[in-house]
């Protein structure tokens, strides 16, 4: 007797039947179509897009993500942009660039390349103009930082963006920001720090011998909370003594037989 296989008709698919079918079984994308399509008896990719109601693209190429019902990417303006970003409680570009994925926003080179982001005067980026920050003055900044137990520029960097400080170039580059003769920032003037004491060799000598410094080594521990100069500026002192051979002697400076 012989025997007969029955073969099964294939589905005669519609583009709306088939879609429907596609996204029912959570199909999320061309790739994933091409590996479920033979196990759902779909047909070809190819067969797929040459459907006449399959979506494209203004460039003629396949749009996937009108198919699959994707939602398309928001087109910003700055003031769109800029109010759903103050909107969020967005506070720093740092923060921008960490949130701006989960929230759709365009990337931050794209942000600042925006004709109407605000500059500073340098062409740089002015973000504190973009979050509306407080217009400070040195003299109101200042209070504030000090107010809040600021003690230097590092601490300054990490608080500013909490405080709606403007960055730290910003403030050292007001004109009334103390400077050192050789033009770089002085934050010891900003924080007021009591300037370091100008010690002479006998000076220096007398308060070490004083506060029972031993050695050397007793030198290097306790030369930072004495606030004398660190040991390469003690040792090279034309009045610290040396061995014949030049090298430092400690024994003299100590006082010691």
């Amino acid at each position: 007797m012989g025997c007969f296989f029955w073969k099964r008709k294939k589905k005669e698919w519609t583009y709306e039947s088939l879609r429907e079918d596609v996204l029912g079984k959570g199909i999320k994308s061309s790739g994933d179509y091409i590996k479920n399509s033979s196990n759902n008896g779909w047909p070809a990719k190819k067969t797929l897009t040459s459907m006449p109601e399959f979506p494209k693209n203004p460039d003629g190429s396949n749009n996937w993500d009108s198919f699959f019902g994707k939602e398309k990417k928001k087109e910003w303006t700055y003031e769109t942009l800029r109010e759903d970003v103050l909107g969020k409680g967005i506070k720093s570009s740092s923060d921008y660039v960490r949130d701006s994925s989960n929230n759709g926003w365009p990337a931050t080179l794209t942000l600042t390349s925006m004709p109407n982001f605000p500059k500073n005067s340098d062409g740089s980026n002015n973000w504190d103009a973009f979050f509306g920050r407080e217009k400070w003055t040195y003299e109101s900044l200042r209070e504030d930082v000090l107010g809040k137990g600021i003690k230097s520029s590092l601490d300054y960097d990490r608080n500013s963006s909490i405080n709606g400080w403007p960055a730290k170039e910003t403030l050292t580059s007001m004109a009334d920001f103390p400077k050192n003769p050789d033009g770089s920032n002085n934050w010891d003037a900003f924080f007021g720090r009591e300037k370091k004491k100008e010690w002479t060799y006998e000076s220096l000598r007398r308060d070490v011998i004083e506060k029972g410094i031993k050695s050397s080594s007793d030198y290097r521990k306790n030369s930072q909370n004495n606030s004398w100069p660190n040991f390469q500026t003690l040792v090279s002192m034309p009045e610290f003594p040396k061995n014949p051979d030049g090298s430092n002697n400690w024994d003299a400076f100590f006082g010691k037989k």
